[in-house]
């Protein structure tokens, strides 16, 4: 191979993001099940047609309800190649959501299923840099979530038999019929095409376990067959099981409410307690509550004196009254009134009344001492006066008591009583005093009616707060409504972590022995399913066969086995495959999302005897191999993700031809030890040179990605290394003999209006520097996205790029423009979009240029009624070495749904150029025929012709093809 041809051979991969991506013909068709849709998984299903040449895509979707984002999602990069592939069933990607600000966002996000309503749903396809390669918008109806109602007989039966009988079955199924008149230059398809896809779901004692079944005639017998099934246990569903067993226990169990349900309840109504009585009138009437008793209190002890002023009689004394005569006395006064009964001046009844622990008066002090209870001028003064008179005439008992003892005579007692109590004066102030407390408690007798319910609440405030200060849920009652909005989202995030759900149900007593190891079950799939290790070692490649993952404490193991390819004997030889089998394990510390330290090791074997006959000459050079890879993976996640570190390195080893594998047929090199391809894991780790047929090299990434000014910066840096003898059939799109580095910076402003990014990457080739000549590649990256609400959304990039070696070099820049506007006109809701890409490029070894034009039309209106208008419009202009081409292509639709039962849509697309004509129109509606079944009809109408000579091999056809999709729900 030449260097000039070699060079264009490495352009050629950079060309998927340049003019041949571009002119890529893609198609993107929901496929999702609209009358059933609930949650954003349910939106994934997405089947693209990709007519040109392999790229790296990602998938996006934006669901707006009345104009406002509710979510918006974006899968990983992944590489699309040439054909109809449907994402999660043939191609697996993540896929990371945003939420908005609406309501239904929160409900969304919270409780990952959509309200009630109409939706618009976007789906679109771009590609790594951003350049839209498809877009379909459709309205969708939620209706399926209603909620149980206990008084609803049929939901209470529901619940009762649900609770009765513990497993559950239900599930949903697709048959798909299509006919299509299609000449066999033109596809690889047969004309009768038919799909059934099955997914049951059989839940046993709150265990989740998902089916998928697939059955296609598109294999032909040749190619591998896309016939998929697998069972597998649904961990998400199970953790899901518990949890809702957990908040329903809160609810019902009065065990649990004690723990978790009773803290929110008494926050709860403390906090409705705490607004009720901080109501400026409330707290006004509660005052006046308190100075009514303090009032009464006061005349009571008024009273009682007027009456000790108007007949004090020892002959006749009152249980109340030598109370008083104790309580507002000095302790002389006690003794006066021991005296007074000792002397029988008092009746045998009141021989029981005991000294009281204090001789103050208890009335006065707790009126006067209450801080709610304010003084009442001229009465205190009143009362002191009173009082002091009162102590004065005890005085004088006391000293004739010194002198007297045992000779004191009751009625000289009297006497003396009189001369010091039984005055006018005295009368006079205990009843101005009177008459004043009467005044005040007669203004403030119309809240005698409020104060049993002001006592009731505030003894049950008194009982909450005792309640919530012993269980330590706050310090003081002013903490009450903030720690009950804490408490409302702090739990439900904690519930998330398995440790805490299952630390929660053990303690409740409701968790059972078995279901704790279950939550160690990460995943466990019989069948076709795809795992994802490192990007070295397996990689979202199909597995027929078994693989679980299991996860105890911070413990991973994993481990997958089965077959990846099946056996084909072709004539051609991309086609041609013998029987592979890989096995592949994983161990380390923590999860992959988390801080982790991963060990993988993969294994991956052709037979060489499932081919028949093995020596044919068309299988010359297809030769059954053997790879081995041994990585090891980390990442290092600090300071609450804002610095994010991730690695992986890996060996591995290829036996290019098993047949030919033997220790005899290894060749000594002069002076060079060789060693035995079968202590793979040695060579692996050496990094030498094993023999003539088998190769060992490694590849490595390092990754950093750094959130900064809190998070509206982000820095990601990184670099990576795949030698050119590194293989792994756990990777099948990976790119070998390439160096790369590369740092991109973004940061955002004006609370996430605007962004702007920028960044740098550089790839090399010739790793084992063999090679005459090595080819490198600049490439930078320049970006402004300013998404301002009510204006329209701009998005600016540019990318200039140099790529180069000693036979020439090829300059390129690509400027991209896009425009997009949502606005409401009169109920109906509008999105228009309007894109434009510049590329233009010299290859100096051509001494040619090349150019490109691209502008993109796209409006999107959503009626009030339901119907959605989509029309798209393309113009591209091409001008390189083939000549100056002018190609217009066009796709327009228009759907909605009638009387919220029938679906239809029906549009149009063409491609028009000098070289050829293509016109397609399409009509599709679906219905639901009974409750368990909605039904599908798709006719399509297609017709290509050839304008240039030059397609004298590609003449004129028409197509017609009729679908029916028929979807069955139990």
């Amino acid at each position: 191979m030449t260097p000039c041809i070699r060079f264009c051979a490495l352009f050629f991969l950079f060309a998927l993001f340049g003019a041949t991506r571009l002119r890529a013909q893609i198609m993107v068709t929901p496929k999702c099940n609209e009358s059933n849709v609930q949650q954003t998984g349910d939106l994934f299903p997405v089947e693209i047609n990709n007519s040109g040449g392999a790229v790296q895509v990602r998938l996006l979707m934006e669901v707006t309800q009345d104009g406002e984002t509710v979510g918006s999602g974006q899968s990983s990069v992944v590489q699309l190649p040439s054909g109809v592939y449907r994402f999660q069933r043939d191609i697996s990607a993540q896929m990371q959501w945003n939420y908005g600000s609406t309501p239904s966002a929160a409900t969304l996000q919270s409780k990952q299923y959509f309200e009630d309503g109409t939706y618009l749903v976007c789906w679109s396809l771009q590609t790594a840099e951003g350049v839209e390669l498809g877009r379909e918008c459709r309205s969708i109806i939620v209706t399926a979530q209603r909620q149980s109602d206990p008084k609803n007989p049929k939901d209470a039966k529901a619940a009762a038999d649900k609770k009765q009988f513990p497993v559950s079955f239900h599930g949903n199924a697709e048959w798909m019929v299509e006919y299509g008149s299609r000449p066999p230059m033109y596809s690889q398809y047969p004309n009768w095409m038919t799909t059934l896809s099955v997914t049951p779901r059989l839940s046993i004692y709150d265990v989740p376990l998902t089916g998928t079944l697939l059955f296609t005639n598109l294999g032909g017998g040749k190619l591998q067959s896309p016939n998929v099934f697998s069972l597998q246990f649904d961990a998400e569903g199970f953790k899901q099981a518990l949890m809702n067993r957990l908040k329903k226990a809160v609810m019902e169990n009065k065990k649990v409410q004690s723990v978790t349900g009773g803290k929110l309840q008494t926050l709860s109504e403390l906090q409705n307690l705490n607004s009720v009585l901080e109501n400026p009138q409330v707290v006004q009437e509660l005052k006046g509550i308190k100075e009514l008793d303090a009032c009464r209190g006061v005349l009571d002890s008024v009273q009682h004196l007027s009456k000790l002023a108007e007949g004090f009689d020892t002959q006749n004394l009152d249980k109340k009254a030598l109370d008083l005569l104790k309580t507002q006395g000095s302790k002389y006064a006690a003794k006066l009134a021991d005296s007074l009964q000792k002397c029988g001046c008092v009746s045998d009844s009141l021989a029981q009344v005991q000294e009281p622990d204090s001789l103050q008066g208890d009335s006065l002090n707790k009126a006067k001492g209450d801080s709610l209870m304010p003084r009442f001028p001229g009465i205190d003064k009143q009362l002191d006066a009173g009082k002091e008179k009162l102590n004065a005439g005890v005085d004088k008992v006391k000293s004739a008591f010194e002198k007297q003892k045992d000779k004191l005579k009751c009625d000289s007692l009297q006497n003396l009583l009189n001369t010091e109590i039984k005055t006018p004066d005295f009368k006079n102030s205990l009843q101005k005093t009177q008459d004043s407390l009467q005044g005040k408690i007669g203004n403030l007798a119309y809240l005698d009616y409020k104060k049993s319910g002001y006592n009731s609440l505030l003894q049950q405030k008194d009982k909450l707060l005792g309640d919530a200060k012993m269980n330590g849920w706050l310090d003081s009652a002013g903490r009450a409504v903030d720690q009950v909005k804490d408490l409302q989202n702090m739990d439900m995030a904690q519930l998330q972590d398995p440790n805490n759900l299952l630390q929660n149900l053990q303690s409740l007593g409701i968790l059972k022995k078995y279901e704790k190891y279950l939550t160690y079950l990460k995943s466990f799939t019989i069948g076709t399913g795809f795992r994802q290790y490192s990007d070295f070692s397996l990689n979202n490649v199909p597995v027929n066969g078994i693989s679980f993952e299991v996860m105890p404490k911070n413990i991973y193991v994993s481990a997958t086995y089965g077959q990846v390819q099946k056996p084909v004997y072709s004539q051609q030889l991309e086609e041609a495959t013998y029987k592979r089998t890989l096995w592949a394990v994983s161990a380390g510390y923590g999860a992959q999302e988390k801080s982790h330290f991963h060990v993988n090791i993969m294994q991956g074997r052709d037979n060489p005897n499932s081919i028949d006959p093995r020596d044919s000459i068309y299988l010359y050079y297809k030769k059954p191999a053997q790879n081995n890879v041994i990585s090891a993976d980390f990442g290092l996640n600090l300071w609450k993700n804002r610095i994010m570190i991730s690695g992986e390195l890996a060996g591995s080893q290829i036996i290019r031809d098993l047949t030919y594998e033997a220790d005899t047929n290894i060749i000594a090199l002069q002076g060079q030890k060789l060693y035995p391809s079968g202590e793979w894991y040695m060579n692996i780790f050496r990094q030498k040179p094993v023999n003539l047929n088998t190769a060992v090299d490694f590849a490595f990434q390092l990754k950093t990605e750094l959130n900064l000014f809190r998070n509206k910066g982000r820095l990601r840096l990184g670099t990576s290394r795949v030698g050119k003898d590194f293989y792994s059939f756990g990777n099948p799109f990976l790119i070998r003999d390439m160096f790369v580095l590369e740092g991109n910076y973004s940061h955002t402003f004006w609370k996430n209006r605007i962004r702007i990014a920028g960044g740098v990457k550089r790839l090399e080739d010739n790793t084992a520097k063999d090679k005459p000549l090595t080819t490198n590649q600049w490439r930078w990256n320049a970006e402004l996205d300013i998404r301002i609400p009510k204006l329209p959304h701009i998005k600016l990039m540019y990318t200039p790029v140099i790529q180069q070696n000693d036979s020439g070099m090829v300059n390129m820049n690509v400027a991209n423009a896009n425009v997009s506007y949502s606005r409401k006109i009169r109920k109906t809701q509008s999105v228009s979009t309007i894109g434009y890409v510049f590329q233009k490029g010299v290859i100096t070894y051509l001494n040619g240029s090349f150019s490109a034009h691209y502008i993109i039309l796209n409006q999107m209106l959503s009626f009030k009624s339901g119907f959605v208008f989509n029309a798209n419009l393309n113009y591209i202009a091409t001008d390189n070495i083939n000549g100056f081409v002018q190609t217009i292509t066009s796709n327009m639709s228009l759907g909605g749904v009638i009387k919220k039962k029938v679906q239809w849509n029906a549009g149009g697309n063409f491609l028009l150029n000098k070289n050829e004509q293509r016109i397609g129109v399409m009509a599709r509606t679906g219905f639901t025929a009974t409750k368990f079944m909605r039904c599908q009809l798709q006719f399509d109408y297609f017709i290509y012709r050839s304008w240039n000579s030059t397609y004298v091999y590609y003449p004129r056809y028409e197509r017609a093809a009729l679908r029916s999709i028929f979807t069955f729900n139990w």
